[in-house]
């Protein structure tokens, strides 16, 4: 039975996963709107800061409503009232570094987003538009291979980048203290908002003990 299938069942937890639903459609907006900010100056047309807050009272009820239900039920579904509450927070955290690239995009606009490091970023970013995807589909439709498939590919196709990326900008010379400050940071992001997919990923595959870490025992 998947874990959607097991939430379904209570009216509670149906109330939940409803609103982890809307958490990662809140994601997917926003990672959308601030990274078309960023790399294209589109203009923003939701309240970031707004949707940031929303994330935050979702999870707050997320953890209200499994807490309500383990008190009428305290030995059922623990397991998987222990995932969605780690599912919920690490979906709200994806929320907090979309808030922070339209921050550092804000209060940087005059770094120029142009040369090699901004194409790498660029790549990045489209890569991480479909992992966020990818990870909502596989986590809504207890989708293991998906999971997995995404486990497989993330230090490879940005996390392990985006570390090289930091090391080549810090030994850079040529460039100014913004654009270098601006570089670093973005890719930073980018590898937490990757890690905190994965970590979702991860509880789709993996008994709730391993959630966070691969087949290989390495944390993400």
């Amino acid at each position: 039975m998947s874990i959607l299938e097991l939430f379904k069942k209570e009216t509670l937890l149906k109330q939940v996963v409803t609103e982890i639903d809307q958490m990662f459609a809140k994601n997917k907006q926003m990672y959308k709107s601030v990274i078309e900010f960023m790399f294209n100056n589109k203009p923003i047309v939701i309240d970031i800061s707004k949707e940031d807050k929303e994330l935050n009272q979702f999870e707050i009820e997320i953890r209200k409503k499994v807490f309500e239900h383990l008190s009428i039920n305290p030995s059922k579904d623990l397991a998987f009232s222990l995932i969605i509450i780690d599912v919920a927070r690490d979906t709200e955290r994806i929320g907090d570094y979309c808030k922070n690239i339209y921050k550092l995009a804000t209060e940087f606009p005059n770094v120029k987003k142009e040369g090699k490091y901004w194409a790498e970023l660029k790549s990045m970013s489209d890569y991480l538009e479909k992992l966020i995807e990818n990870i909502h589909l596989a986590f809504r439709d207890a989708n293991q291979n998906l999971a997995n498939q995404e486990i497989a590919n993330y230090r490879k196709a940005i996390y392990l980048p985006a570390w090289e990326l930091i090391k080549n900008v810090a030994n850079d010379n040529s460039l100014s203290n913004q654009e270098t400050a601006v570089l670093i940071l973005t890719a930073r992001y980018f590898r937490r908002i990757s890690a905190f997919s994965i970590n979702i990923a991860t509880s789709v595959v993996n008994e709730f003990p391993k959630i966070r870490y691969t087949k290989d025992n390495n944390d993400v």
